[in-house]
């Protein structure tokens, strides 16, 4: 739907929701025709006359996993409205959208594609991909991999928690991993609680680690989910092995955050 086609509402709430829309596309937001839900509606009407939407909040979490959006971007677009009327999403409100975004995961097809929605990182798929291609670009130049790369493990598994503390553990790790890594690392969820990084074998993998570890530490305080990451979290650098097929067993792999 697109932008002028959107339902009427009361002139102050569809105001909001105009600059929400345009904040949302310009910052975070990836496509344009999907944004718009009911919900939608039922959050700018509710803040504008200072409501109770925590039920809208839910609802749009639970479109958004139907969709096949990540909870990061679902997140981030939610922190848009609230920045559109200029405040901040109490946590009620976060947890709510998370809340919804589960319910609608779990009822939602498997989702087919290289990156986890739980954490925004990729899965082990996609760094098995672009490990494949490391190995054969290394074996083209006679090098042996395993001298010139290497993987950076982070594991905070916690056990036995219920699906949204998982949830705000995979959410909080994704953005630890995309802050340290960017974009020039293959990335990937290996296991529960378990996120691998591929790295050159340099001068500077040492402080890396060093770097990631208070970046796990710093989150978990900052994004309040101590108790569903371990502390301290264990960082290691582990070597590669001789085969690429070796990896899923060598990080314990079964894909889920």
């Amino acid at each position: 739907m697109t932008h002028g086609r959107l339902p009427p509402l009361e002139a102050p709430a569809q105001r909001l929701r105009d600059r929400w829309r345009d904040e949302s596309l310009a910052a975070v937001w990836l496509h344009d025709g999907d944004w718009y839900h009911p919900a939608v509606d039922a959050l700018a009407e509710g803040i504008v006359e200072k409501r109770d939407v925590t039920g809208a909040a839910e609802r749009l979490g639970r479109a958004r996993a139907a969709l096949g959006v990540g909870i990061g971007e679902a997140l981030d677009d939610v922190a848009c409205l609230y920045a559109a009327a200029g405040t901040e999403p109490g946590p009620d409100v976060l947890r709510a959208v998370s809340v919804g975004w589960v319910v609608g995961n779990e009822t939602a097809p498997a989702p087919v594609g290289l990156v986890d929605p739980w954490s925004g990182l990729p899965t082990l798929d996609y760094l098995l991909l672009r490990l494949r291609e490391t190995y054969g670009e290394a074996g083209r130049q006679g090098k042996d991999p395993t001298t010139t790369h290497a993987l950076v493990v982070v594991d905070v598994a916690v056990d036995q928690l219920t699906a949204f503390q998982r949830l705000a553990r995979a959410a909080a790790m994704g953005k630890v991993m995309a802050d340290s890594f960017g974009e020039g690392h293959p990335m990937a969820v290996a296991a529960p609680g378990v996120f691998v990084a591929l790295v050159p074998r340099d001068a500077e993998l040492g402080t890396h680690v060093t770097l990631l570890r208070a970046a796990v530490d710093r989150a978990a305080r900052d994004r309040a989910v101590s108790a569903v990451v371990r502390r301290p979290p264990r960082v290691w650098v582990e070597g590669l092995p001789a085969s690429v097929d070796d990896v899923p067993a060598l990080l314990g792999a079964s894909g889920a955050a």
